[in-house]
């Protein structure tokens, strides 16, 4: 297998937020005919279009033995042991696919781990697999720190990489973080669960940009506006900090809400100040 999946988690999207396709598809050519593989969805990626748009711009588009499919049951979801296999069938008929190459529990941590332990889901992900519905199974997981023997552990049958690869991948890092104020990765799991219905992540956009070239904010002020509009503004925040439990990333959302508030709220490009 090539050394580099395709994520269906950020995907090119159109003003009004509907994938773009044709630019998805060209995409996606391009990368099976460098010698890519692996696509990698998940049920909640995109609210529920990742799935949609990996079946109409790799399935339905080329065999199904050129490629490869992991997808991820919502574990968190579930309430009952049938609820996984009414998600896991949703997921087939959303990619268009009676068999999945790898099939992950999500987004595991310790209480999410608490869920799956009551639900049997890694039961039923054996099952799956024992069934011959899935190839590889595992999880993906978004708790507390990795340690040191399980760093080992995971790198026993791994190359390490050269010098080159890491001086390269040290590079890429540095520059990242000292032009990324929020480590937002705009999985969208705050979004769902605020009670108003704050864009948190396309504010937390606006402001990296904002915090990168702050000489030119009266730009994103009139797109944070337009946002606003039809959204709760960042300073509508009651600090009830669903978001903040749903964030795999740990950020501190509702401090970070309060500065792109005062960054961003002052006025738009008039000089008006918002509503």
């Amino acid at each position: 297998m090539n050394k580099l999946g395709f994520g269906f988690l950020r995907l090119p999207q159109t003003r009004n937020r509907d994938i773009d396709l044709p630019l998805l598809e060209r995409m996606v050519d391009r990368f099976l005919s460098s010698g890519g593989t692996y696509f990698d969805t998940a049920y909640t990626y995109l609210d529920g279009m990742s799935e949609t748009a990996l079946k109409q711009a790799v399935v339905e588009r080329h065999p199904r033995a050129s490629f490869q499919i992991a997808d991820k049951l919502p574990g968190w979801m579930v309430r009952r042991h049938e609820d996984c296999e009414r998600y896991f069938l949703e997921q087939c008929d959303r990619c268009g696919v009676d068999f999945f190459d790898v099939y992950l529990l999500h987004w595991l941590n310790r209480a999410n781990y608490a869920i799956a332990e009551r639900f049997n889901e890694f039961g039923f992900l054996e099952r799956l697999k024992a069934d011959g519905r899935i190839g590889k199974i595992g999880f993906s997981y978004h708790g507390d720190a990795a340690t040191l023997e399980q760093v080992r552990d995971n790198m026993r049958d791994m190359a390490p990489l050269s010098p080159e690869e890491s001086i390269l991948l040290e590079k890429a890092r540095d520059i990242i973080s000292r032009n990324t104020a929020i480590p937002c990765t705009e999985c969208r799991y705050c979004v769902k669960q605020c009670p108003k219905e704050i864009a948190i992540p396309d504010y937390f956009r606006i402001y990296n940009a904002y915090s990168r070239f702050p000489a030119e904010g009266w730009k994103m002020e009139p797109v944070y506006a337009s946002l606003a509009r039809n959204n709760g503004k960042a300073s509508d925040c009651i600090r009830c900090r669903a978001c903040e439990r749903n964030c795999p990333q740990g950020i501190p959302i509702t401090q970070w809400l309060k500065k792109v508030a005062e960054a961003l709220e002052q006025a738009n490009s008039t000089g008006t100040p918002l509503k």
